[in-house]
C-alpha cells in the first residue's frame, strides 16, 4: 500500500484546514515515533524517522503561526515524509495506533485527533520497555 511516488507541493495545502494540517503532522510524528521505539526498528529507520520528527517538532509549531510560508510548510511535509519511512520498511507499528484506529473507530473520531491524546499516556506506559530508545 506503499506510494510509487509522492509529490511535495506545499502550495496546494495552503487550503488545508487548520485542524487536518496540524493533525495530520501530529499523526506523522506518531509514525515517526512508533518506529523509533519499535524492538523490529533498525539504525537506518532510527535516522530517517529521527531527522523526520525533527523537522516536524521545529515546523509545526511554526506553520500554525504562518500558515502562508510555503518554506515552513514544505519542511513540514519533508518530515512527514521521513517520519512515515518505517512504514516503507515494515517496522510495526505500536499501542498508539493499535488504540487509536479501535478507539477512533469506535466513536466516530478522525485517528489524527486522537493521537496527541494518546501518545503522551502510551510513551509513560512503554518507558520501561523503550527507555533506551
Amino acid at each position: 500500500m506503499m506510494p510509487r511516488s509522492i509529490i511535495l507541493d506545499p502550495a496546494i495545502t495552503r487550503h488545508t484546514p487548520e485542524t487536518l494540517w496540524l493533525g495530520s503532522g501530529t499523526r506523522s510524528m506518531d509514525h515517526g515515533i512508533e518506529a523509533l521505539l519499535s524492538r523490529s526498528g533498525n539504525p537506518l529507520v532510527d535516522a530517517v524517522v529521527i531527522q523526520g520528527i525533527a523537522l516536524l517538532a521545529e515546523n509545526l509549531v511554526k506553520s500554525r503561526g504562518a500558515p502562508d510560508d510555503l518554506e515552513v510548510r514544505a519542511l513540514c511535509q519533508r518530515g512527514s515524509w521521513l517520519a512515515a519511512f518505517g512504514l516503507q520498511c515494515r517496522v510495526p507499528t505500536g499501542a498508539s495506533h493499535a488504540i487509536g484506529h479501535v478507539l477512533g473507530g469506535t466513536i466516530g473520531v478522525p485517528h489524527y485527533l486522537i493521537t496527541p491524546v494518546l501518545m503522551p499516556h502510551v510513551l509513560r506506559y512503554n518507558k520501561p520497555a523503550t527507555l533506551e530508545a
